[in-house]
């Protein structure tokens, strides 16, 4: 074979266990040939705190450093990785295991005796790298062979006392032989119990978790969205224990494509913004305690964790979102006070946002009872998503989310958000009911692996509703972006003399434009931070007159 060989999706595989004694231990991993990984951290990234209380869970994670933790060994003819695919490890490279233990709790025949010398915990996973133009990595496709591997190990290894070097890891080695396309390669000598299906990337994609995401943080979603745009420290976690790192992770990352800015509308901002700025946020996933020092060290990213210690941790975020009960509850970190302290505070959504939810909502056939739990919301959600979600619904739903919601306006220039059909479509939209959608507008290289799970005719799997519902987010930012480009530069054309220390004037009819409230002091905050950050020029609003 002439050439490079074709790059694998994985470069690194790796088993965890848990020891009631011992605690979790590396007691199996291997990289592709021309790669070393150390391995320090990854036993704890793989199995987080809190997952005892579980069956199985998901979790994925990013491997921090990642320049100073894989290095390249031996001759460039021996290397599998050429000098191309080898640059993808300059971005983070993460990963995602499957864990799953052997107790079933509640079972009255078992003893505590009995659980110390027979409980199992195992963490099987990979490490994947992503390219410039992704927004993450297609490690989501590895679950179910990890599933089934791990499952199968675990059944042949009943025996917990059994040593490390008897225990036969020979058919994880399949997981390093996918290539890009999730297609498994040919081994020249082949693991026993060796699984030849190709990675199904679709049923795991973490969009199919939006549902879960809308109803869990309900309104608080608008102020996450914006603390994304302005490229905060976001903090996400569960102490009501209702919602598993699997969908935690997945909820990371939704929330990190909706914070994610079209090329065309970063063209818009200042050239010494374009190359200090990225266009993409930065999803890192669960993290942990043993995460604290490179936490530090970032500028802004969105994870999740399940230590709660890092909560106390003021310094490392901007922004927590913990759910308990029913309640997803936001606290964002003020300015350091007088004595340089680090002080919190609560937020909650303002009116503005919970009636825009409330119309996004309605627009998926869910009432929203006050006093109902998230799981008989979740479950009303899931009864109906079959039967709402045709294109007339669909275009309906995206009406009602941004055209519906005017005050008192003969005009739309105050619409909620920006509306991502004409109303010819809206109106021909009848003729076509029942019938998916052709295309969707992803408006962003960023979204490429989205699109690629959605083809002209989409699986059965991605409803045309969790893509639009990123749309709705993007016509939201790009509708931010646009207006503040326009008011940047009317001003500074009417300024015989600009400046970066020029102050940019915002009026109420203009945070109206952007699709923000012009009597929330929160979106006052927001735009002054927003213009600071992304035109690096100092702003201030105007309040409304009495």
């Amino acid at each position: 074979m002439s050439g490079h060989p074709r790059k694998k999706l994985a470069i690194g595989a790796f088993l965890i266990k848990f020891d009631m004694r011992t605690g979790n231990s590396l007691i199996w991993s291997k990289s592709q040939p021309g790669i070393e990984i150390d391995w320090e951290g990854v036993e704890f990234m793989a199995m987080p705190s809190g997952l005892h209380s579980r069956q199985s869970d998901v979790i994925r994670f990013v491997l921090s450093n990642p320049l100073e933790r894989v290095t390249r060994t031996g001759s460039t003819r021996d290397r599998l990785l050429g000098d191309e695919a080898f640059g993808y490890l300059k971005n983070n490279i993460e990963g995602i295991a499957v864990f799953n233990q052997n107790f079933h709790r509640g079972d009255a025949t078992t003893t505590r005796i009995n659980v110390r010398s027979t409980i199992q915990m195992y963490s099987l996973g990979v490490l994947c790298t992503k390219s410039d133009s992704e927004i993450s990595s297609k490690c989501w496709g590895f679950v179910d062979i990890l599933t089934e591997l791990l499952t199968t190990f675990m059944n042949l290894n009943q025996d917990n006392h059994q040593v490390h070097e008897t225990l036969d890891f020979r058919p994880f080695e399949s997981l390093l032989q996918y290539d890009d396309n999730g297609e498994l390669q040919t081994l020249s000598l082949s693991p026993p119990r060796l699984s030849a299906k190709p990675l199904n990337l679709a049923p795991h994609h973490p969009i199919l978790s939006t549902t879960e995401l809308l109803v869990t943080y309900g309104p608080l979603i608008f102020e996450i969205w914006k603390a994304a745009l302005l490229r905060d420290k976001i903090l996400l976690m569960d102490k009501s224990n209702s919602i598993s790192v699997d969908d935690m992770c997945k909820f990371v990352y939704i929330i990190s494509v909706f914070g994610t800015v079209p090329n065309d509308v970063f063209d818009l901002i200042p050239r010494n913004k374009q190359h200090s700025l990225s266009t993409a946020t930065n999803p890192i996933y669960n993290v942990n305690v043993s995460d604290i020092t490179s936490l530090s060290h970032l500028k802004h990213f969105i994870a999740t964790t399940t230590d709660e210690i890092l909560l106390e941790k003021e310094y490392l975020y901007n922004m927590t979102v913990v759910k308990t009960g029913d309640r997803a509850i936001a606290a964002t970190t003020s300015t350091t006070d007088f004595y340089g302290n680090l002080n919190t505070m609560p937020i909650s959504a303002g009116f503005h946002d919970k009636r825009r939810f409330q119309i996004l909502i309605s627009g998926l056939g869910i009432e929203t009872p006050h006093h109902t739990s998230g799981q008989s919301i979740l479950a009303h959600v899931c009864s109906n998503i079959s039967s709402l979600f045709s294109l007339t619904s669909l275009y309906g739903l995206l009406w009602w989310a941004t055209a519906g919601e005017q005050a008192n306006s003969d005009t739309d220039r105050y619409l909620e958000g920006l509306p991502l059909l004409t109303q010819t479509q809206v109106e021909s939209s009848s003729h076509v009911a029942g019938q998916r959608a052709s295309s969707y507008a992803t408006e962003s290289p960023y979204f490429n692996a989205i699109s690629e799970l959605s083809p002209p005719q989409p699986s059965a799997t991605m409803e045309p509703w969790q893509i639009s519902v990123i749309g709705y987010f993007q016509a939201k930012t790009r509708r931010i972006f646009e207006t503040v480009a326009s008011i940047v530069e009317s001003q500074d054309q009417d300024q015989s003399e600009t400046s970066l220390q020029t102050v940019i004037s915002i009026e109420p009819p203009d945070l109206m434009d952007m699709g923000l409230d012009p009597i929330s002091l929160r979106d006052h905050e927001f735009v002054v931070k927003f213009i600071s950050l992304w035109w690096g020029r100092p702003a201030r609003v105007n309040h409304v007159c009495c």
